[in-house]
This record gives structure tokens, C-alpha cells and sequence, in this order.
């Protein structure tokens, strides 16, 4: 394998990486209305609270502010579910988005950089099954956050702002 790093991965490649980057944003913008309801603040403020977060301090944050809200029962157990899951995906998210990718001179297909070889890498297929599975992760958080556990937080609300600073300065 001769692998030329200044050509793009194929065609089918490029669509399935999109689809994992756009349905990635979808997740973490899930995590970030966590942020919205158990704060108590606008969706505005969550979105400008949590920019320039990384989906690991994402999943951090909404964990303290849900064991704070919520205290140690089910519901903290069905989003440590979830988290472990979207913990596993974004890995292997970047897995795919970060590595180094070249196509083979010879016979012109994607090649990835893997463990100190070139390697053929996943198909078009995986990449969109990895997309698929984000986006059901995005939306089981979206409805345990708006079907589970509504009437409770309305019950239930938050008894001080459950926000710090952020590392750009903006109340979280």
C-alpha cells in the first residue's frame, strides 16, 4: 500500500463522517438541554453555558447537576446508561473523525492510519450505523429528560442555581 495523504477518503466515506459529525453535535446539544432543565435556565443560557465544552465535561456537568437535583435514584441509573453509552460512541466517534486518512495509489481506495499501519477502515455502512446509534441515544436523553422526568421536576425545582463559571467566563 502506498497510501497519498492529499486525497479525501471516497465519496461514501465523506457522507457516513458527516452523518457521525452532525448526529455527534445532536448528542451533545441533548446533554446541554440536561443543563437547560435541571438548572432551571433558558436554552439560550445552556447553549451559551456549555460552548466550548468537550462531550466528556458535557456528560460530567449534567451528572453532578442530575445527583444534585435528582439525589441517587432510577433516574440517575437510566443516565449513567446512557452516558456510558454516549461515552463508547464518542469514542468511537473520534476514533473515525481524528484519524489519519490517505487513498491507496494503487488501487485507489480509503485507506486509515491505525496502530502504526495503513489499514483499510470502516465502511460507508458502519459509519452510518454508528450515526444511527447516536442519534438514538440523542433522543432516548431527549425523552427521559421531557417524559420521565417532568411532572418530578416540576415538583421538584431547583432549590439554587445549580450553575458555576465556565471556562469562558459565562455563568453554567
Amino acid at each position: 500500500m502506498r497510501p497519498i495523504l492529499n486525497l479525501l477518503p471516497d465519496d461514501g466515506i465523506l457522507l457516513g463522517m458527516g452523518q457521525v459529525a452532525v448526529r455527534h453535535s445532536h448528542l451533545d446539544y441533548a446533554f446541554t438541554m440536561w443543563i437547560k432543565t435541571i438548572g432551571d435556565i433558558s436554552s439560550a443560557q445552556a447553549v451559551h453555558a456549555s460552548s466550548l465544552e468537550s462531550s466528556s465535561s458535557l456528560r460530567k456537568r449534567v451528572r453532578k447537576l442530575a445527583r444534585q437535583r435528582l439525589g441517587d435514584g432510577p433516574e440517575l441509573v437510566k443516565l449513567d446508561a446512557l452516558f456510558g453509552e454516549a461515552r463508547e460512541l464518542s469514542r468511537q466517534r473520534n476514533e473515525f473523525l481524528h484519524a489519519l486518512w490517505g487513498t491507496d495509489v494503487d488501487a485507489s481506495e480509503s485507506l486509515r492510519y491505525e496502530d502504526g499501519a495503513w489499514v483499510k477502515p470502516s465502511t460507508k455502512e458502519d459509519l452510518e450505523r454508528l450515526a444511527q446509534r447516536l442519534h438514538l441515544v440523542a433522543n432516548q436523553l431527549h425523552d427521559l429528560r421531557l417524559h420521565e422526568l417532568k411532572e418530578r421536576l416540576k415538583k421538584q425545582p431547583a432549590k439554587q442555581p445549580l450553575t458555576t463559571k465556565s471556562k469562558n467566563g459565562v455563568p453554567r
